[in-house]
């Protein structure tokens, strides 16, 4: 991750936004670094105004889509709109967002290769989630309707903001306020619990996804996540359920930033593996 952290500073030294090199520069080291070249073919790079997603892998055609106008100009836009507390770097921000996405991204296209070469390292249950995953999709009207719950993108949410978050810790400090990275820590533990609801028992995003979806195999995943551990990080990253005391353990991380007790290069991720 060096190589993104010294082009990322680079960047913001200069008050820059990431440039389409800069992008096409962090996926092909990515790509290499993962042994996933052989999963993406091209990147395509469009230039559409609203109505689009800022970026989407098709695993058909294996290519990658990136829409710089959404990418960049809508980010620019909802920055003016953002009521935000603290002194923040429109710069700053957008570049924060595009790593987001971009991650986003590259995490599916891992996610398809785990699948489908049945990836060993990969818990035999993720990869039940995965094709789950692929047969809810089918349902093109439910993966709307229910984007966020689906296990697969709850994934690439949280993963894509703990690297987002990981990067600008490692900005230098003059770069970079403490105020400012403290909104990053916030957005990135409201990740972590969104669509967690309910107030005497958190009903989890895939509880809801299987009630949503009529699926008929709920009580054999339900089941299954009974019988096997899994840690309270990897609950949270594929929206699992948890208990209302890991709800609340979660909800506390957000006092711990504001309140400075949260060192500016601690990891919250590692934090919440060790904490259990």
């Amino acid at each position: 991750m060096r190589e993104i952290y010294i082009l990322l500073e680079n960047r913001i030294k200069n008050n820059e936004i990431l440039i389409q090199e800069d992008i096409v520069n962090i996926i092909n080291w990515y790509l290499e670094k993962n042994f996933l070249t052989d999963f993406l073919k091209e990147i395509h790079f469009i230039e559409f105004p609203n109505n689009y997603m800022p970026a989407w892998y098709n695993n058909y055609d294996l290519k990658l889509y990136i829409n710089l106008y959404q990418l960049i100009d809508e980010n620019i836009k909802t920055f003016k709109l953002k009521p935000i507390n603290y002194e923040m770097s429109v710069v700053n921000y957008c570049n924060y967002l595009i790593i987001i996405t971009l991650f986003h991204e590259l995490k599916h296209i891992m996610q398809y290769r785990d699948f489908l070469m049945k990836n060993e390292t990969k818990k035999a249950l993720v990869l039940d989630l995965y094709s789950l995953d692929k047969d809810l999709f089918k349902n093109r009207e439910l993966y709307r309707n229910y984007h966020d719950l689906f296990p697969c993108e709850r994934e690439a949410l949280i993963t894509s903001h703990d690297i987002s978050l990981t990067c600008f810790q490692n900005i230098d400090d003059g770069l970079l306020s403490r105020d400012e990275l403290k909104v990053y820590q916030l957005d990135f533990i409201k990740r972590l619990i969104k669509n967690y609801d309910g107030k005497f028992k958190i009903k989890s995003p895939f509880e809801q996804l299987l009630v949503a979806s009529n699926d008929p195999l709920s009580s054999f995943y339900k089941e299954k996540l009974k019988r096997e551990y899994i840690p309270l990080y990897n609950r949270l990253e594929l929206g699992l359920p948890i208990s209302k005391q890991e709800y609340q353990r979660i909800k506390n991380l957000r006092k711990e930033v504001l309140s400075d007790s949260l060192k500016k290069d601690e990891n919250i991720k590692e934090l919440i593996l060790k904490r259990g």
